[in-house]
């Protein structure tokens, strides 16, 4: 059985690659089921301060990483799942539909939705270059609103003044 603490770190290769190794990875890897060791091996070998450069990733997480890969139980562990040929890489995949259009903007979905599932209005979000965050805050900037949005979000949003929008409205916003 695998455990919490193992998985923890591979969260974090999504966060890490999507960060700090996509953009340097030779382009002939990045779809090659062969080059999934050089992600992990990317992650096991970034500095504090590279884990730290990652959003959402503070110096206690990034420490906890560290520590976690110079375990050698951890090492062993890895090593053995790779053996069994669990691939530690990001598969990207080409989406025509993607545009750049919500670069820079979070939103919080809330509610029920017509058009989309919740997993699948936030894959349009991230697709389209938008973060998708858990809570309102002040750092988001819409809340995508369905059917039976919970009030105790709906009344954050207008404390905070956030833009409330309906499905329609973001599907507007890609046009």
């Amino acid at each position: 059985m695998i455990s919490k603490i193992l998985i923890f770190p591979f969260v974090l290769l999504v966060r890490f690659y999507q960060a700090a190794i996509s953009p340097f990875t030779p382009s002939a890897c990045r779809f090659e089921p062969t080059c999934s060791s050089y992600m992990i091996e990317a992650l096991q070998k970034a500095s504090l301060m590279d884990l730290i450069l990652v959003d959402e990733i503070g110096e206690r997480i990034a420490q906890s990483v560290i520590e976690f890969f110079e375990n050698e139980h951890n090492q062993i562990l890895i090593n053995r799942l790779k053996n069994f040929g669990i691939q530690f890489e990001i598969v990207e995949q080409f989406n025509p539909d993607a545009t750049n259009k919500l670069v820079g903007k979070i939103f919080v979905v809330s509610g029920v939705f017509e058009q989309f599932s919740r997993d699948d209005l936030k894959k349009v979000i991230e697709d389209n270059g938008g973060k998708v965050g858990s809570s309102i805050s002040s750092k988001t900037d819409y809340v995508v609103a369905g059917d039976n949005m919970g009030p105790a979000k709906l009344e954050k949003a207008n404390q905070l003044k956030i833009s409330i929008v309906s499905e329609t409205q973001f599907l507007e916003l890609l046009q």
